[in-house]
């Protein structure tokens, strides 16, 4: 009869042998060259792909389902369990905050415990980190397809599921989280997949609806659009007005949206600033839309004019203004006007009263102001006897054509330039021949504007010798150019070759380098590049979606 200590130790033997086997059975150790596989992906992508790993390795570790060995008579299914080629797949959701939303099994292992502790090992990860914008899908939430195994691939593999909305619905969306270039991607995979449709053009429109930082990229981008009958820019539009640099380019967008300059202006020319309301009698002039008399802009003018506690020059550009946009307005301030002291104020009133077809009554009106102290009104008073009497002016010239300074000369010859008969081709020729460049300047672009015979025989000795003479003035080297060319380079190299791909209809190309110069690409360049691919679509007729308006601007991110 065996001892009592050699039964307990055989015993005890006999559980830790069952032990060893019944551990084995449970998990098979892995080849020790079986390593779990790394994430691999670059970029933002990768690295919060690894950091979700990291979160899921303790669960899956700790929740795999324990397989013991299946005893006599025991259920199929134990056996299964064991089995290290089980995987399932599960797919999820996060939030903006880390938290999930949804976990549920997408690929089932066959083994329903071994696919509820794959889903827990998700769900009791707890809280991730936050997730990076660029990986989010359109409906607010990051996917992922996530594949849990028995095997060494544990649970390594993973990756990110990206659910889009149709672009048109997508693409404000991105543009209000500043996803911009990943929306631009998106339009290139459209395209390289030849898609119907012009999603470009749907891109550009939205890319410069956005305010940018850039105060003339901005309204450069607003003209665009209002040339595509946008009438929401008009307010970025009116804010252009108030910087020299983008002055003319808001003006004439306004213009072809038909709105009302004057509204834009009246703040500042009603204002105490006279910088401000030389710059509005400035844009008012400029836009030139007839104003009524009793226009609050043409009253605002009248009210300046007719101060004379105002500044001369102010004074003076209203009055011009305001011939020029309302002349029954100035006609009743000029004859009171050239009369004042101001000699800015009186050459203003001397133009305003010279109006065509005056005949001798305007020449005898205007002869006495060819002697006045001032040149500035001696010049506006040459001008205008031009202007109103025509040819008949031409023999009063003989002795303000003496004066050195060659303001009056200017005046004359920018007047003769719309005065097309011999004897004003011939005083053009005697100015053209003056010592002072503007003098030569002025007659010549007049020659050239004119292409009358007279004229034109006249300009051409002028433009042959300039062609040989480097010291000639550059204006009347450019008239030499023929029509149609540029006497300079292209202000944009970059540009003009962007256009070039449009116009050879080679817009994949085209789209292929907006993706790739995206991001370093100044502001300026990239409002003339989506322009050019709105004004150049690569149909004629562009698809409804592309044709939509933009969506509202998004804040700047």
């Amino acid at each position: 009869m065996p001892s009592p200590c050699l039964a307990i130790r055989s015993s005890l033997l006999a559980f830790l042998i069952g032990g060893t086997r019944l551990a084995a059975a449970a998990e098979p150790a892995p080849a020790a060259t079986a390593v779990e596989p790394g994430i691999t992906v670059p970029g933002v992508e990768g690295d919060y792909l690894r950091a979700v790993h990291a979160r899921i390795q303790d669960r899956w570790a700790t929740g795999l389902p324990a397989t013991p060995a299946p005893a006599p008579g025991a259920a199929p299914g134990s056996a299964a369990m064991a089995d290290r080629r089980l995987r399932a797949v599960v797919l999820f959701a996060v939030r903006w905050d880390g938290t999930v939303a949804e976990a549920n099994v997408g690929a089932s292992s066959g083994q329903a415990a071994f696919d509820r502790a794959a889903v827990e090992a998700v769900r009791s990860a707890g809280q991730f980190q936050i997730p990076p914008v660029d990986i989010f899908s359109d409906d607010g939430l990051v996917h992922f397809r996530w594949t849990l195994a028995r095997d060494q691939r544990l649970h390594s593999d993973g990756e990110l599921v990206r659910r889009e909305d149709p672009l048109e619905e997508a693409l404000p969306r991105l543009f209000m989280q500043g996803r911009m270039k990943e929306a631009l991607l998106r339009v290139k995979r459209r395209i390289d997949a030849g898609g119907e449709g012009d999603p470009m053009s749907l891109f550009a429109r939205a890319w410069l609806a956005r305010h940018n930082v850039d105060p003339v990229a901005d309204v450069e981008a607003a003209a665009v659009l209002a040339r595509l009958g946008d009438a929401r820019q008009v307010d970025r539009l009116r804010a252009g007005l108030a910087f020299p640099s983008t002055t003319t380019t808001a003006v004439n967008a306004l213009r072809s949206l038909k709105a009302d300059v004057c509204a834009a202006v009246l703040p500042r020319l009603s204002g105490g600033d006279v910088r401000a309301r030389l710059a509005a009698a400035s844009i008012l002039r400029d836009a030139g839309d007839a104003l009524s008399e009793q226009s609050p802009c043409a009253q605002a003018l009248a009210a300046i004019a007719g101060d004379a506690k105002q500044p001369g020059n102010l004074r003076a550009a209203a009055l011009q203004t305001l011939g020029a946009l309302a002349e029954p307005a100035a006609r009743s301030l000029w004859p009171a006007l050239i009369k004042e002291s101001d000699p800015a104020v009186r050459a203003a009133a001397v133009t305003v009263s010279a109006r065509p077809n005056g005949g001798r009554a305007a020449l005898y009106r205007l002869i006495p102001y060819l002697r006045d102290p001032s040149l500035d009104v001696r010049a506006a008073a040459a001008a205008g006897m031009v202007h109103s009497a025509g040819e008949l002016a031409l023999d009063q010239f003989a002795a303000v054509l003496k004066d050195p300074d060659p303001r009056v000369a200017v005046a004359i010859a920018r007047e003769l330039g719309h005065l097309p008969t011999p004897a004003a081709a011939a005083l053009l020729g005697r100015l053209a021949r003056r010592e002072a460049v503007e003098a030569r300047v002025a007659a010549a672009q007049a020659l050239a504007a004119r292409q009358d015979a007279p004229a034109r025989e006249l300009l051409a000795p002028i433009l042959a010798a300039a062609a040989s003479d480097v010291r000639a003035p550059a204006a009347i080297r450019a008239l030499a150019v023929p029509p149609g060319e540029s006497a300079a380079p292209p202000a944009d190299p970059e540009v003009a070759a962007f256009r070039a791909l449009l116009a050879d209809h080679k817009h994949a190309e085209a789209a292929a380098r907006l993706v790739s110069e995206f991001d370093r690409t100044p502001q300026r360049t990239m409002v003339a590049f989506f322009a050019a691919w709105v004004e150049n679509p690569p149909t004629a007729r562009l698809s409804t979606a592309a044709t939509e308006a933009p969506p509202a601007p998004a804040p700047t991110p």
